[in-house]
């Protein structure tokens, strides 16, 4: 009742915990040199042009210049307090759909040793974390239902931070055509989700059409493999897109086929859809996944609290949350040597097991399908 009668209170607390397990990802995680992605940002920041996608991912490294500070310092300013940022919306949106302070600490704890978290937190220069914040904005505001102006005014400005942006558009979608609770899209009409997905399209397309530069790139110098053989394969590439959130991702899966509410299932199925297809369209298969965060993160707390509201499952609850936080230790502490460690995989695999067992040993005694459809 405390929290509910004071948001802004809710929002600080939640935005101070963010900022603090950032910094301590940044202080204790592998941190990352600047390659690959970074590289072309550093371009941006500093008046030159990059190759598309990144080229046109211009809105970061441009707020970054603003600061008076080293380029790492501006461009961790903008990251780590979008991350902590994005910590106190997702408070607030857990405040909105009725989550207690139990349920929200919840949420919050998967978020702050999630792979989005600790990436960006350590990976600064990037221009990511900003769209994180605008996805989270996005999911709250529709829940109050904002203007129908405000949410394209927020997905065209998004877009140039990162085009990963719009997958708030099939979220409103899927929300109002099945009657979801993600989003706030069936709050509003036809008329008004048309608007929010025609609008921010075209103004994406005219701006990196005409005024926004990037150069080619060679055409030996793409990827000419497919991604599947870039990433190791299929079944290597479920497992990164598993790997993304570990254990929470499996209380996501229970959550969603143990309820027969298509109201939760196809919106949550129809995202997880549309984003595994979009790894199969870049190289980096956690990043794009990461974008789920908000209803993988959400429906895997919501599993929690629905086994913890039977009897005698506190030691249980306990330990699951134990094991999500010893494989974010295990594989998002460790970046960068993780995959070339043969005792992190061996580790991040029995803790996965363990979970797996546990999640059916839950299943079958708490009968949790008769109690979600209650």
């Amino acid at each position: 009742m405390f929290f509910k009668d004071r948001p802004v209170f809710l929002f600080f607390l939640a935005y101070i915990i963010g900022l603090i397990v950032s910094l301590i990802w940044l202080s204790f995680g592998e941190a990352w040199q600047v390659f690959g992605d970074a590289v072309h940002y550093v371009s941006i920041y500093n008046g030159g042009l990059a190759p598309a996608p990144w080229g046109f991912r211009v809105m970061t490294p441009l707020i970054a210049k603003i600061f008076p500070w080293d380029l790492k310092t501006n461009f961790a300013i903008i990251t780590i307090n979008s991350l902590a940022f994005t910590t106190g919306i997702l408070a607030l949106y857990g405040r909105k759909i009725g989550f207690n302070l139990k349920e929200i600490s919840i949420f919050i704890l998967f978020w702050v040793i999630s792979y989005p978290f600790a990436y960006y937190s350590s990976a600064l220069i990037r221009a990511d974390a900003p769209m994180l914040l605008i996805l989270a904005l996005i999911f709250m505001w529709s829940k109050y239902k904002a203007s129908s102006i405000l949410l394209l005014l927020t997905i065209s400005i998004g877009t140039f931070f990162h085009e990963m942006i719009l997958i708030v558009i099939p979220a409103l979608w899927l929300d109002k055509i099945f009657s979801g609770k993600l989003t706030g899209g069936r709050q509003y009409s036809t008329f008004e989700l048309l608007s929010v997905t025609i609008v921010p399209l075209v103004i994406m397309i005219f701006t990196r059409s005409y005024f926004v530069n990037v150069f080619i790139i060679a055409e030996e110098d793409l990827l000419t493999s497919s991604v599947l053989e870039y990433t190791g394969g299929g079944l290597k590439h479920i497992l990164r897109i598993y790997a993304t959130f570990g254990p929470a991702f499996l209380f996501f899966i229970f959550f969603i086929i143990t309820t027969r509410k298509t109201s939760i299932l196809i919106p949550a199925a129809g995202l997880l859809f549309i984003t595994a297809f979009a790894t199969l369209l870049a190289a980096d298969t956690l990043r794009v996944m990461s974008i789920l965060f908000v209803p993988i993160l959400l429906y895997a707390s919501k599993y929690l609290v629905t086994c913890m509201n039977h009897k005698h499952n506190d030691l249980k609850i306990s330990f699951m949350l134990l094991l999500q936080v010893l494989y974010s230790y295990t594989v998002f502490g460790h970046l960068r040597t993780f995959e070339a460690s043969m005792t992190m995989n061996i580790a991040a695999a029995i803790i996965s097991i363990f979970t797996l067992l546990i999640c059916l040993l839950t299943y079958k005694k708490n009968n949790i399908r008769d109690f979600l459809r209650s």
